[in-house]
């Protein structure tokens, strides 16, 4: 009688034992599916064939049956996409891929799979990509670790450049690696995001489109990763900017309408006010919302520039607030204590060398002398001929004592008759680190207008210089050393 209770009660553990192996490593995605953009747009029948093909790569098994939904052209495009979309299956090797098609219908039945590392390596590289992603809250935490981390890759010859495995190895990439890296992330990170390829700067090129707060944005975060920050000019675009520079591949994506969402790219409630010192990348004014503003205008509080809470809206108190640090803290270049937070304004105010309103003033301004300035600069190369344009200069710290920590850059163009046929625009470097006496190539992309096809000479300048000890130095005159600054462009360089 107690051997006839024994029996089940044994059986009924060793089943229990066997599901919970089973439960403990499961075939399955880290993050809902749904975080791919590209995923929503496939019909059941795909999602399915989608579902079964992860779950035998990320298993390491050498086939699988699929369902017959797709043709072989078709499911060549389902499983490329899926090879962008998830790298994190890093030992699928999908060139090796074989496609079994029924007489039929015309439709695979199986595919043959193929690995180039062991799934132990794949664990592991999901194991690192859900440590570093775990910490992220938004896109733009992403673009921020992406930038920081990598850089573009003009050395390598060998495919690894084109993937997030070996490029977050390397700590470099192409674009479709950084394209992976960043699709990746948003992904562990529970963040909407594909992967997109095409045409772009005159040959093949990759980006990602973005899901926040509803809407859905467009961002290439390849030409948005400079040496000295981030170009947020190539992040949060509509589907119409976007396409006046890159063409997708018409065949592979159905992508949804995107709008620009630029200035209202959410940041991380886990950062520090100064690690917003290297996020914050474009220039906000009065009519600005959105959560940048309101990052902004806790700032202000917090130094004693504004009262009340930060509602978001740049309105008249905040750039009245805005004016007021500006002049308590030297800061007035071109556009003089206007209330308008330039980019160099902001990398004061995130800087731990702000001044309170209530503080000790910064060392007072003193204006560039026409005759010796306290940098030297070589040019370098100008490039307009592409989508992408570009200045490349040397530049030396001389003075003494102090390293550069930020500057801003202005540049336009003239015609051949000497008019003006491209308006000022400036730049402003941040962050960075000159020591005295030291030289430093300088370099900076920004994206050409079409009247610049009408120039003869483009033309750049310095205008303002910020020192480690918080001086600030400024040039009004900007022909004030123009042997350096009036250059024709080179048509036969081409950009990256």
């Amino acid at each position: 009688m107690k051997k006839l209770i024994l029996t089940p009660l044994v059986l009924f553990f060793f089943l229990l034992i066997l599901f919970s192996a089973a439960q403990a490593d499961p075939a399955a995605m880290p993050y809902p599916a749904g975080c791919s953009i590209f995923y929503r747009t496939l019909d059941n029948g795909k999602k399915g064939m989608f579902d079964i093909v992860y779950d035998a790569l990320y298993t390491g098994e050498s086939g699988v049956d699929v369902p017959e939904v797709c043709t072989r052209q078709e499911a060549w495009l389902l499983l490329n996409q899926l090879f962008n979309e998830c790298p994190e299956l890093c030992a699928f090797h999908p060139d090796t891929v074989e496609y079994t098609v029924s007489p039929s219908s015309g439709k695979v039945t199986y595919i043959r799979l193929g690995y180039k590392r062991s799934v132990s390596e794949q664990r592991s590289f999901f194991a690192r990509v859900s440590s570093i992603a775990k910490d992220f809250d938004s896109f733009g935490d992403v673009v921020s670790y992406v930038c920081r981390n990598m850089r573009y890759d003009y050395e390598s010859t060998d495919n690894g450049r084109m993937y997030a495995y070996e490029s977050m190895q390397r700590g470099k990439a192409v674009c479709n690696g950084y394209a992976q890296t960043v699709v990746m992330l948003c992904h562990f990170a529970h963040v909407e995001c594909s992967y997109i390829d095409g045409l772009a700067g005159g040959g093949g090129h990759a980006w990602v489109i973005v899901g926040e707060n509803g809407l859905y944005t467009l961002s290439d975060v390849t030409w948005a990763d400079k040496d000295n920050g981030i170009n947020y000019g190539w992040i949060g675009l509509s589907t119409a900017e976007m396409n006046a520079s890159h063409t997708p591949y018409g065949d592979r994506y159905v992508i949804p309408a995107c709008v620009n969402t630029q200035g209202t790219l959410r940041l991380s409630a886990r950062e520090s006010v100064f690690m917003l010192y290297d996020a914050i990348g474009f220039m906000l004014r009065s009519g600005n919302r959105g959560d940048n503003v309101r990052t902004l205008q806790r700032r202000l509080i917090q130094l004693g520039y504004l009262n009340g809470g930060a509602d978001g809206v740049y309105g008249d108190k905040t750039k009245a607030a805005v004016a007021l640090f500006q002049r308590n803290n030297g800061i007035y270049g071109v556009d003089g204590a206007s209330g308008v937070a330039t980019e160099l304004t902001q990398a004061a105010l995130y800087s731990g060398r702000a001044v309170p309103r209530n503080g000790q003033g910064r060392i007072p301004v003193r204006s560039l002398p026409d005759d010796r300035t306290p940098f030297s600069i070589w040019t370098g190369d100008i490039d307009i001929s592409g989508s992408n344009g570009f200045i490349r200069f040397r530049i030396r710290n001389d003075n003494p004592t102090q390293s550069i920590v930020a500057m801003t850059i202005r540049y336009w163009a003239d015609g051949a008759d000497g008019s003006l046929v491209y308006s000022a625009n400036d730049y402003t470097l941040w962050g960075i680190c000159i020591k005295p006496g030291e030289s430093r190539e300088i370099s900076f992309d920004f994206s050409p207008d079409p009247s610049l096809r009408r120039a003869s000479l483009v033309k750049w300048n310095i205008i303002e210089v910020e020192y480690a000890n918080g001086e600030v130095f400024i040039s009004e005159n900007l022909s004030g050393y123009s042997e350096y600054i009036i250059r024709t462009f080179n048509q036969n360089v081409t950009p990256r």
